[in-house]
Formats: C-alpha cells, sequence, structure tokens
C-alpha cells in the first residue's frame, strides 16, 4: 500500500507510519547491496508496488541501477531525435563505441532475448524486475543466455555492427512492454534510479 504526498511523491504506506525515511531505505539498499537481503524481493520487502509505469518509486536502493556502458562513452543519437525510422523518431540512444566494448545490465531482471532479433542484429532483451524492458542492439558476441537471472551491473556482451546499421555502436532502449513502440526516454528513466547517462 502506497501513500500519496502533497508534493506528488508516491511512497510506501508502511515507511511513512512506522518512523522510516528515505534514509532507511537507502540503508536497507547498503544491505541488499551487501548481500543481506535478496535482490529480487527486495522492493516487495518494503512494501514498493510492482511493475510498470510508476510502479518502482525514485527511492530505488543505489548500486541496483547503473549505466548501459561504462562512463564516458559518446552518444552519437540522441533519444526522440527526428528520422528515417519506422517510427518516425529514434527510440533509444546510441553509443559511437568501437566493436567490442562490454555492455552492462542497467538493473536486476530476466534475459527475454538474447540472439538475433531483426533490424536490431545480435540483441540482448531484459525484463526488468520494475516491469520495464531494455534492449541492447547490434551486439557483437552475446555472453548470456534466455531465461537468466541477471543483476545490475552483470556483464551482457560486446558492442558490434550486427543488423541494419552504418558503423559499430550499441543501441540502447528502455520500452513499457516488450513492443516496439512502446519505448520511453532511457535518459530520463535512469534518471530516476540516481544514474547518469553523461
Amino acid at each position: 500500500m502506497c501513500t500519496k504526498h502533497h508534493h506528488g511523491e508516491t511512497r510506501p504506506a508502511h515507511a511513512h507510519s512506522h518512523g522510516r525515511s528515505r534514509r532507511g531505505l537507502l540503508l536497507r539498499g547498503g544491505a541488499l547491496l551487501a548481500g543481506l537481503v535478496p535482490a529480487v524481493a527486495a522492493g516487495r520487502a518494503v512494501g514498493w508496488p510492482s511493475g510498470g509505469p510508476g510502479g518502482v518509486p525514485e527511492e530505488v536502493p543505489a548500486g541496483l541501477w547503473t549505466r548501459p556502458l561504462t562512463a564516458g562513452s559518446p552518444v552519437s543519437a540522441s533519444y526522440g531525435i527526428k528520422g528515417d525510422w519506422l517510427a518516425g523518431y529514434h527510440t533509444g540512444v546510441d553509443f559511437a563505441v568501437d566493436t567490442g566494448t562490454r555492455v552492462y545490465s542497467i538493473g536486476p531482471g530476466t534475459i527475454e532475448i538474447a540472439g538475433e532479433y531483426g533490424d536490431y542484429g545480435e540483441a540482448v532483451l531484459i525484463r526488468l524486475d520494475d516491469g520495464y524492458f531494455a534492449l541492447y542492439a547490434h551486439l557483437s558476441t552475446i555472453d548470456v543466455k534466455r531465461d537468466r537471472r541477471v543483476d545490475g551491473g552483470e556483464r551482457l556482451g560486446e558492442t558490434g555492427a550486427t543488423g541494419r546499421v552504418t558503423g559499430p555502436h550499441l543501441h540502447f532502449e528502455v520500452r513499457a512492454t516488450r513492443n516496439y513502440g512502446s519505448d520511453v526516454d532511457p535518459v530520463e528513466y535512469l534518471a530516476t534510479r540516481g544514474v547518469r547517462m553523461d
């Protein structure tokens, strides 16, 4: 059960009613990182709702979420720019990196696709524990298999130039559902989880 506060902020109801604070949530996040609390049940353990847009509050414990590439990887095409794509705009973020650059899971979840995926070439699609999906496209190698559980920061494979591309890069998307056209701004999505893409 959640309560809505006057600033429009949603928090677990018991966090407020039992004197628990944001600091308490972060401390439990530290325990989670130390392996003292199972990662899969972490959200439910503190009373967070699960799944879909708005399902997880902004107070996600630090360290569960990360960038898809190491810091400093240059963005070559931002989300939402107009262009000759099926959607009429760019549905993800492209990072201009050499073939063989390691890519990482942005958060905990389960692998839904690990292999050839049409114009995306070799790709990995993760169903994240919060109900969203993360897509990593045009990979040269894939280090995970379908149905495998992954944690934030776990290596998924390496960038490449497979599928419909003009050169090596990572195309990274976040989707509200598994389907094309349900994309959300990956920069904003990760920002609400404490991760900066710049």
